[in-house]
């Protein structure tokens, strides 16, 4: 495993380490969507509720809207298995050090239906962060705290092409 952190001086404090992680974090979300992004983020509009640079951990609330349900008035799996694609990209683009990533694999476990209306939680987690592959692990909270679904990925680090967020790596 690559404990190592993007674009960081060695100089940095553990809080600048810290707040330069969620800076980035911030960027992706707001780039992705701001015009400039994909349509699918832009209709979901994740909210960060919090990231840990020490956990390797990012949390994204998501409300569920009507257009997101499926004939049975439950969120769509697909459009979970986005939102979760979409939490993994955000912490992902971190660790890529400016390189262009694309998922490889994504696996969700649908575990309970989520209502039309629910505030969603989802948790995702880098537990391995190398060269060329990144692991990521996530849940998925109803507010209520029931696990709703899990899942797992894999991302690719494409190194040599650079990512279609420009400035993603905020220097301090």
């Amino acid at each position: 495993m690559n404990n190592e952190t993007p674009n960081q001086p060695e100089t940095m404090t553990e809080a600048e380490k810290e707040q330069h992680f969620q800076e980035v974090i911030e960027y992706v979300i707001n780039y992705t969507k701001s015009d400039y992004g994909s349509g699918i983020m832009k209709l979901m509009q994740p909210e960060l509720i919090r990231c840990s640079l020490k956990e390797k951990e990012v949390v994204i609330h998501h409300h569920v809207e009507d257009w997101e349900l499926n004939p049975q008035g439950s969120m769509h799996g697909g459009l979970l298995c986005a939102a979760f694609d979409n939490a993994y990209g955000m912490i992902s683009h971190y660790f890529s050090d400016n390189s262009f990533i694309t998922t490889v694999d994504l696996s969700t476990r649908f575990l309970k239906p989520i209502p039309a209306g629910s505030n969603l939680s989802i948790r995702v987690q880098a537990r391995s962060t190398g060269r060329t592959l990144i692991s990521l692990t996530g849940e998925a909270y109803l507010d209520s705290g029931l696990l709703v679904a899990t899942s797992s990925a894999t991302f690719m680090i494409l190194r040599g092409k650079p990512t279609q967020i420009n400035k993603l790596h905020i220097q301090n």
